[in-house]
């Protein structure tokens, strides 16, 4: 299984600058899928509590869409 990609919550609302570190985010804290969102629900759905996750920190929204919509053609290529 690959690792879901996340973001914190603060990243989808303030600039890079103003957001904390990978370092200085509680894992307790909120966070957003930015890559893997069918995964996360197939895990819900089986009932996982934890799945492995890559933190990314201090992201644009420029880069979030770069990202997401890098993974998305990837993942198309796959289907043929």
């Amino acid at each position: 299984m690959q690792n879901l990609t996340i973001i914190p919550i603060s990243a989808l609302t303030e600039e890079p600058d103003k957001q904390p570190g990978a370092d200085e985010i509680s894992l307790l804290s909120d966070f957003h899928a930015l890559i893997g969102h069918r995964r996360l629900a197939a895990a819900k759905l089986a009932g996982l509590r934890e799945v492995p996750c890559k933190i990314v920190s201090k992201i644009s929204k420029k880069e979030q869409v770069g990202i997401m919509l890098e993974e998305n053609m990837q993942r198309a290529d796959l289907t043929y």
